[in-house]
């Protein structure tokens, strides 16, 4: 499963080449896809072209437009799954608008709880645009096919407010690049962590061999994965808070937390039998007639409530709405 660190909207291109940079020098194994550069390619197949063709010469636009909309959604829909699944297993950062440019209100969601809009002063981000558009379209400038409202001061300002706006009724955290720097280097930071051992919770007071274990490198992961069917009940993961990646749990449903008031045993181990599956999740090595896998305890741990134990943890519990 892809891990999506984040999703961040509202970088203007000097501020996201630079964040591009900072990524790929110091974290090689993570990916950056940008939406804004996906959503170009969709504007330039065949199919949105004669598609685009047609309004001009047709009375019934409206068709057209619900036509065209339905394609980018359906376009960007499907590339983001071939992504997720080619980059499965992998720590992912998404940028760009995850809403069609032509209607806002169509849009695709992107699965992850941290979700950002870059906070910059309005006037400086149009200073940004209008020198980065002068510099990379100076041809396109005196040719006279670049489209002179992105030079335009007062459009830039208007546009970026509106953007604010429809994001943050999307639920999409207003935060200074800065912040966003800080959380993006702590979250990956903690991915690149050096570990021996891991955990594997069970309901039972023993660990069953005869299917596949599951070990985490969390104790609260481990706790969560002995319940049956967890991921029916609640959604989990890491969500910025106060600038730092913070565990979190989230119903799915009115008082699914109840699943939480039984007890668990975790199981302290030595992670070399296991294979990593992601950054914190790993999967017993598959278990052969010749060599039987085994598993060496290091600390068993009883937790009466897994509910008091998350507490306990600083894990952030957040009520279904």
């Amino acid at each position: 499963m892809v891990n999506i660190v984040c999703h961040i909207v509202g970088m203007n291109n000097k501020l996201k080449e630079y964040f591009i940079k900072f990524i790929n020098d110091n974290y090689s194994d993570v990916v950056i896809k940008d939406l804004d550069e996906i959503t170009n390619s969709i504007r330039n197949n065949d199919d949105m072209i004669k598609l685009n063709n047609k309004i001009k010469d047709h009375s019934n636009n409206k068709q057209i437009i619900a036509k065209i909309n339905s394609l980018w959604k359906s376009t960007l829909e499907t590339k983001l799954d071939n992504l997720y699944k080619h980059y499965a297993n992998t720590n992912l950062i998404i940028l760009g608008l995850s809403t069609f440019h032509r209607n806002h209100k169509i849009k695709v969601n992107i699965t992850t709880p941290n979700k950002f809009f870059v906070k910059i002063d309005p006037t400086k981000n149009a200073k940004d645009v209008i020198e980065h558009n002068l510099i990379k379209y100076k041809d396109n400038i005196v040719n006279g096919t670049f489209p002179l409202r992105h030079l335009d001061y007062d459009f830039l300002i208007n546009q970026r407010e509106r953007l604010i706006e429809i994001y943050s009724k999307m639920n999409y955290m207003q935060k200074s690049f800065d912040q966003i720097m800080k959380f993006v280097e702590t979250s990956l930071d903690e991915t690149k962590k050096e570990f021996t051992n891991i955990y594997v919770g069970s309901g039972l007071k023993e660990i069953k061999l005869n299917d596949k274990v599951y070990g985490y490198r969390y104790k609260w992961l481990a706790a969560l994965a002995s319940i049956n069917d967890i991921n029916n009940h609640i959604k989990k993961g890491f969500i910025e808070d106060s600038g730092t990646s913070t565990p979190f749990i989230e119903e799915k449903y009115k008082n699914a937390f109840n699943v939480l008031d039984g007890g668990c045993y975790l199981y302290e181990v030595n992670k070399q039998p296991f294979t990593k599956y992601n950054w914190y999740k790993f999967i017993s090595t598959q278990t052969t007639n010749s060599v039987p896998f085994t598993i060496a305890i290091q600390n068993t741990e009883k937790i009466d409530n897994i509910k008091q134990f998350l507490n306990k943890n600083e894990v952030k519990m957040i009520k279904y709405k």
